[in-house]
């Protein structure tokens, strides 16, 4: 955490963070609703825009530097991430509890993204961590509202809502959940009844930039020597890698109930399916798994933090500028760091694998006609409900 705190002292931040200082003294001046209008640029949740005037405002009150306020809810998002972490693991000893929260703050995806880039990524991937403890204890509706909470910072969560509601216990519970995030989601749907058109623009038909990360960097690579590839990648697998996530993160949903795994794996799960099949990229993206899979798995968040961390690091470091505090200015990722960023995404790979093995071998799953009973069985404790 002292290194976090170090981080965000000597540096500006990426892009984002001119981004963001641009977008918070529009909305301060005209409004959230007209930044949707006039900033194409503007894809983020209203309640993120409101939260950066407001931090802007804060920042001329007190004369404290903006881009120091604006990653302060990052970084307490990583001071609660600690908390539950240690909650989490503490049934199986404190020495468990102890590797956990010391990887997690370790993690030089974390420590960069959190103290240096200048976005809001953190905070949503403990949200979401946040929501599947809270699911994992019985509470779906605080569950829907966490998760939703997690959706009014980055969208992008929304593909974890299929595995929250299969993995409910019964019908009384889904309902509850689906009670929790409608109301969390409130502040998206006054966007879509405000700014409609712009909002789904802007926000909802977003796609993010095209980069040397997994099948994206194997397009790029067969541009000159396989044109084919690289127009089947870059192009036509950019119009529906969306709806390919949505479906596989559904059915990961369906099998993780079927072995009657908790949100906390099926998330780390599906969040790395997202990242493994990303038609699009950014380095902040690195951290959305960082929580999760802290929590489902201590030995793959040693090699994320690894081969994840080298990856971002490198990156960083490539695009960084003569300017004081530290800034980088991104374009697209280099051959050299693009390598190393496929030895993270392979291990992705690995892990999903690795859990793949693990549903086939639960004894559930032992043919279709195990599988069917499953489902019959939770049918019928529905109806019961």
């Amino acid at each position: 955490m002292l290194a976090r705190l170090v981080v965000i002292a000597v540096s500006n931040g990426s892009n984002d963070m001119v981004t963001w200082t641009e977008f918070a003294s529009f909305i301060r001046q005209h409004g959230i609703w007209q930044a949707y209008r006039s900033i194409p640029e503007f894809n983020h949740p209203p309640l993120m825009g409101l939260l950066s005037a407001a931090l802007l405002q804060l920042s001329l009150w007190s004369h404290i530097a903006f881009r120091v306020l604006w990653k302060l809810p990052p970084l307490v998002a990583d001071l609660c991430a600690l908390r539950l972490l240690w909650g989490y693991f503490m049934p199986r000893g404190k020495l468990w509890a102890a590797a956990a929260i010391a990887l997690f703050s370790c993690n030089p995806i974390s420590i960069s993204v959190t103290a240096f880039h200048g976005n809001t990524d953190s905070l949503c991937a403990v949200l979401a961590l946040y929501a599947a403890l809270l699911h994992g204890r019985g509470k779906p509706l605080l569950a829907g509202l966490a998760l939703a909470a997690a959706i009014n910072v980055k969208l992008i969560p929304v593909i974890l809502a299929p595995g929250f509601l299969f993995l409910c216990s019964n019908r009384r519970a889904a309902l509850r959940f689906l009670v929790g995030f409608s109301l969390g989601c409130v502040p998206l749907a006054v966007a879509c009844l405000v700014v409609p058109h712009e909002f789904y623009v802007n926000a909802l038909r977003y796609n993010s930039e095209l980069e040397r990360w997994g099948l994206e960097a194997w397009g790029l690579e067969a541009e000159s020597e396989y044109p084919r590839l690289f127009q089947l990648l870059t192009v036509k697998y950019r119009r529906i890698g969306g709806n390919v996530i949505l479906v596989v993160a559904t059915v990961l949903a369906a099998l993780g109930r079927s072995a009657r795994w908790d949100m906390v794996r099926v998330g780390a799960v599906v969040l790395a399916a997202f990242l493994f099949l990303a038609p699009g990229f950014g380095v902040q993206y690195l951290v959305w798994l960082v929580p999760l899979l802290a929590a489902a798995s201590l030995r793959y968040s040693v090699w994320w933090g690894l081969f994840g961390g080298a990856f971002a690091l490198l990156d960083y470091h490539s695009f960084l500028t003569d300017e004081w505090p530290l800034r980088s200015y991104h374009s697209r990722i280099n051959h050299t760091v693009g390598l190393v960023g496929l030895c993270a995404w392979a291990v992705l790979g690995i892990f999903l694998c690795r859990e793949m093995v693990a549903l086939l071998r639960e004894q559930r799953l032992f043919g279709p006609a195990r599988l069917a009973q499953h489902w019959r069985s939770a049918l019928l404790r529905w109806r019961g409900t």
